[in-house]
Formats: structure tokens, sequence, C-alpha cells
């Protein structure tokens, strides 16, 4: 009896012990699976940030776009009007 006893206190201990290392690994899971779910957010709040600056400069771009076209229609405008005053 008292080896009986004696076994299942030390398959008790193996099993605290087997316990803490799964607590161990899992522990460890969770932070590899956290460093990497930081690694993602820093990385996409870089791409964001990026795509952001990329917007601002196509948006200023594309403003000097425009006011070059205006000055263009502008100074055709003023040429087809002298054209027809020369014609008339």
């Amino acid at each position: 009896m008292d080896s009986t006893t004696s076994k299942i206190q030390q398959l008790q201990k193996a099993f605290a012990e087997l316990e803490s290392y799964r607590a161990v690994t899992l522990n460890m899971k969770w932070k590899e699976l956290e460093e990497h779910f930081h690694g993602l957010e820093k990385s996409l709040k870089r791409r964001f940030h990026e795509l952001e600056d990329q917007e601002k400069v196509f948006e200023n771009k594309t403003m000097k776009a425009r006011e070059m076209l205006k000055k263009q229609e502008a100074a055709v405008f003023a040429k087809e009007q002298a054209t027809l005053q020369r014609l008339q």
C-alpha cells in the first residue's frame, strides 16, 4: 500500500511538473504571437503613413497640374480672342 501511495505521489509530482512546462510553453507561444501582432501593427502603421505621404504628394501634383491647365486655357482663350479681333 505504501508503495502505491508513493507511486501516486511521484506521479502527481511528475504531472505537476508537466503542467508547469505546458504553462511555460503556452506562455512562450503567446509571447511569440503577441510580438508577431505588434510587428504587424507597426508595419501597417508605417505603411499607412507612407500612403498618406504619397497621397499628399499626389494631391499637390494634381493641384499644380490643374493650375497649369487653367493658365493654358486662359492663354488659348486670349489667343483665340486676339485672332478673332484681327479677323474682324
